[in-house]
């Protein structure tokens, strides 16, 4: 996938259209948080896998090709940063084309 290395775009801080540089950050797993641990599900299956039991039915997960990627917009003017709202998936992204 082909990005250009700057873009013209609405800037929300400075309330005009100024030219903004394009940054690629690869996303990252949501945290697993310790209020997690404790929904309903997760106590389930730590009861049925809890002592010899083993492990439940494996669930097969399909194989993604591909990284997700943030494109991340700064405005020259200002320095701000704003995220793409909806990540990339792509196997490469190509900068300055």
């Amino acid at each position: 996938m082909n990005i250009p290395k700057k873009t013209k775009r609405y800037c929300p801080y400075c309330k005009k259209h100024t030219e903004h540089n394009i940054l690629q950050v690869k996303s990252k797993p949501r945290p697993k948080t310790k209020k997690n641990a404790l929904k309903l599900g997760v106590r389930r299956h730590a009861r049925k896998t809890s002592g010899y039991h083993g492990s439940t039915s494996p669930k097969v997960k399909p194989v993604k090709t591909s990284k997700k990627v943030n494109i991340i917009f700064e405005c020259a003017e200002c320095g701000k940063k704003q995220y793409k709202l909806h990540q990339v998936r792509a196997k490469k992204i190509k900068q300055g084309v």
